[in-house]
């Protein structure tokens, strides 16, 4: 039971981070210098939005040249929050 709960723990810290980036509240390497500690364990979900998340702080010239890639790349991470966010609410139904 305490594997899940970290799992769970990583889970909604990463949609908070995604979520705090996409809304402008925090700079995309601020949320990957607080990114949930990654363990063997850990959710492949949670690894998907972190190389999402990284792709998205490393690309920041492209984005601001190219309004469509940009777009693409927040298209990416709402989508890995949304898969986060089904897990949870999935791991919260077996409780």
């Amino acid at each position: 039971m305490e594997a899940m709960s970290l799992e769970k723990n990583q889970g909604e810290q990463a949609v908070h981070l995604i979520k705090a980036v996409l809304q402008g509240e925090i700079t995309p390497e601020a949320a990957l210098a607080e990114w949930p500690t990654m363990s063997k364990s850990t959710d492949r979900l949670i690894g998907n939005a972190h190389h999402q998340l990284s792709h998205y702080f490393a690309d920041e010239d492209i984005r601001s040249r190219e309004p469509d890639y940009e777009k693409a790349q927040r298209v990416g991470l709402q989508q890995c929050m949304d898969e986060l966010l089904a897990q949870l609410q999935s791991l919260n139904k077996t409780r």
